[in-house]
This record gives structure tokens, C-alpha cells and sequence, in this order.
């Protein structure tokens, strides 16, 4: 098992990993999907609102090659 990590400093690297972080999230809120807020266009448009704010950074951690988790913010 390898652990790696991949992170940019705004979302010019989005695009490229965007349906990684879907997918993540699809799975951690499986049971959730169906309610509005956790559904998956809401969180796509939430991490879309997010990317457009000055300070955003993201990073994701993969196990070899799959996706494990990932972290994201933006200055306040």
C-alpha cells in the first residue's frame, strides 16, 4: 500500500480530479444522495462556489491509485 498525495493552490488543477472527489463523496454519503443537500449536483456546485474564492486549496490522498480522501478550503 502507497499513500500519495496531490494538491494545488487554486482550481486551475480542479478539472483534472473533479470526478475523483465526486466519486469520494458519492460514496461517503451514499445514504444521503437522495436529500437535497448531500446530493451529488449540490455538492458539485458547492466545490464549484468554493473554487471561485481567493485562497482556495485542495488536496487529495490516494491509496496507490484509488482515491481515499481529500480536504479543501478557502480563506475566509
Amino acid at each position: 500500500m502507497t499513500w500519495t498525495g496531490y494538491g494545488w493552490s487554486d482550481a486551475t488543477g480542479l478539472e483534472d480530479i473533479r470526478p475523483q472527489l465526486l466519486d469520494v463523496y458519492a460514496e461517503v454519503y451514499a445514504d444521503r444522495l437522495g436529500e437535497e443537500f448531500h446530493s451529488d449536483a449540490r455538492f458539485d456546485e458547492r466545490l464549484g462556489w468554493n473554487t471561485e474564492v481567493p485562497g482556495f486549496a485542495a488536496v487529495v490522498a490516494y491509496m496507490d491509485t484509488i482515491p481515499a480522501g481529500y480536504a479543501y478550503g478557502c480563506t475566509l
